[in-house]
């Protein structure tokens, strides 16, 4: 009995992430086709996340921005980079640093301008959308198993 309710939190757990990061792919693809407009960053920095021991040993850090853009006359101030959280490996800091630097476009919501996301260089997409994923489809075949399992008993 215990083994079977031990099975359903883990279905439950894994179908919420599931729809969680389908939610974040339906963001991220909806925020593609916004429109653009020329921003500028006013702001730029990386703290410090944390470290992390074991198969990817180093330092972490988060980036913060904030940039203003001008829409239909009104201007705005953003600071979101990907609806979702990001950090990044000490080794790649200074890599990241410059990409974010020269970023310019900004996408924002036709409905309600004040919502806006800074362009990311398309590697740095790429790689976030191939990761959820890839983590997407982990998390769907574990609940599929998981729901197996609890028929199974």
């Amino acid at each position: 009995m215990e083994s079977m309710f031990s099975l359903m939190i883990m279905t439950l757990l894994s179908l919420t992430v599931s729809l969680f990061l389908v939610f974040i792919l339906r963001k991220i693809h909806q925020i593609k086709v916004w429109p653009q407009v020329e921003g500028k960053i006013n702001l730029l920095e990386f703290r410090w996340s944390g470290a992390i021991t074991g198969d990817a040993p180093g330092y972490y850090y988060r980036p913060q921005v904030k940039y203003s853009y001008n829409v239909n006359g009104y201007n705005y101030q953003g600071e979101r980079l990907l609806p979702i959280g990001w950090v990044v490996a000490g080794t790649e800091l200074d890599e990241v640093k410059a990409s974010l630097a020269n970023l310019q476009r900004v996408y924002y919501n036709p409905a309600n301008p004040e919502e806006s996301y800074l362009g990311l260089p398309l590697p740095l997409v790429k790689a976030n959308l191939l990761l959820i994923q890839i983590t997407l489809a982990l998390t769907v075949f574990i609940t599929l198993l998981l729901g197996l399992l609890l028929l199974t008993n």
